[in-house]
């Protein structure tokens, strides 16, 4: 068994290597090359520090991973990890994780980040036995209707723009899910909730879906409101419902159990979980 960079292999041995490693899973497993290009290049892939494992010609292993800075600190994230299923529980996980986390040491990462599904134990207990700690529980939830969520409040505002203008709020998350930062959302929105004297009361982060110019769903990456709000679940149910819009569909991606008001609005507008994630953070010795 060898592991080789993600630089140093055909896209093609990339490509069978994350779809035998996601056979099964509801979207990854079926992407096409195009979409898995795509989400490489959407996610801001590192090659370098990417890694795929070979079983002599086959690869049948593949940790990808991006690499940012936050706060003068780089932070290595893990862009999703598989097994194929005939070499599961053969150490081919651990030799990938170890093999990025070398990576990560040599580019000067300080911090590695990941989510892993709360009913995925194998998973799991590789990551704890490599160090990594769980800092937080992530849920995905969903909102079906036919009509969108209601909520109002007199003497506020809903504004939108650029989603990278969210960078310069006072309180917003740059240590949220690397996915659910803005620049992770290409063609993203924010949305403020601003006071008739201008002041920033909440903000979302958003994408929207369309089909032939109709908006189809909507997903919310964040919602948060300012800790100076006595009522932070009530401007955050405002802001999502004006937000919304008449779309069928929405989920709200990764949203941590530590932002409470966040999680009782989504669900007060009706939606739900229908998946579970840990966030897990280690550091990175140089």
């Amino acid at each position: 068994m060898d592991v080789r960079t993600l630089s140093q292999v055909a896209f093609e041995d990339g490509f069978r290597a994350w779809s035998d490693g996601f056979e099964g899973y509801p979207y990854a497993g079926r992407m096409t090359m195009g979409e898995w290009l795509a989400h490489i290049a959407q996610d801001e892939i590192d090659p370098e520090i990417s890694v795929v494992a070979f079983d002599g010609a086959r690869p049948v292993g593949i940790a990808l991973s991006g690499m940012r800075e936050m706060g003068g600190r780089k932070e290595a994230y893990n862009g999703g990890t598989g097994v194929a299923t005939d070499h599961r529980g053969q150490g081919v996980g651990t030799l990938l994780i170890r093999s990025a986390l070398e990576r990560y040491r040599v580019a000067g990462a300080h911090l590695a980040t990941l989510e892993v599904v709360t009913s995925n134990d194998s998973a799991l207990r590789l990551y704890r036995r490599e160090g990594y700690e769980i800092r937080d529980r992530l849920s995905v939830l969903e909102w079906t209707a036919t009509q969108p969520p209601s909520a109002s409040e007199s003497g506020i505002l809903v504004e939108e723009a650029d989603a990278e203008t969210v960078a310069a709020v006072p309180f917003y998350r740059s240590a949220a899910p690397w996915q659910c930062r803005w620049q992770s959302i290409p063609g993203g929105r924010a949305a403020y909730l601003r006071s008739e004297t201008g002041k920033t009361l909440a903000y979302a982060l958003l994408r929207r879906r369309y089909r032939e110019g109709v908006p189809i769903a909507t997903t919310i990456y964040q919602a948060v409101a300012s800790p100076e709000s006595s009522d932070a679940q009530r401007l955050l149910e405002v802001l999502v419902a004006r937000v919304l819009g008449p779309v069928p569909r929405s989920i709200a991606m990764n949203i941590p159990a530590s932002e409470s008001a966040t999680l009782a609005a989504l669900t007060s507008l009706g939606y739900h979980e229908m998946l579970a994630q840990y966030l897990m953070r280690r550091s990175v010795p140089a």
